[in-house]
């Protein structure tokens, strides 16, 4: 019997039979349905739980009261990740490369250099 842990009790596939002798051709098929599983599972949970902000009030706040990775348009500046810190317990976790239109800090409002990922950690 195959038990797949990507997968709850109820749902179809979950367990299946298999001859000992098709063991090894069966998972080969089964790990890579598992790993895509994960990764779109993954996948998922990572977009809905990373929000854009625009605004300082509004990005504060989400990350002072929401899970997950506030993204904006960030100066890089120490005083400034410092400020949010203090005020949220969040801290830069991924840079990226400016977007069209980002000119200032959401957080702070000084010139962007990069754009980042807030967020608490656990």
């Amino acid at each position: 019997m195959l038990a797949r842990r990507d997968r709850n009790r109820e749902e179809s596939g979950q367990r299946q039979s298999v001859a000992v002798t098709e063991i090894e051709p069966a998972l080969r098929g089964l790990l890579d349905e598992i790993q895509a599983s994960l990764y779109a599972q993954a996948r998922s949970f990572l977009e809905s739980h990373t929000i854009a902000a625009a605004e300082r009030n509004e990005f504060l706040d989400l990350c002072s009261t929401r899970a997950g990775m506030i993204d904006i348009a960030w100066c890089e500046r120490a005083e400034c990740e410092a400020e949010v810190k203090r005020r949220t317990m969040a801290t830069t976790r991924v840079l990226r490369e400016l977007q069209e239109g980002d000119v200032r800090c959401t957080a702070c409002g000084e010139p962007a250099k990069a754009r980042a990922y807030f967020a608490q950690s656990y």
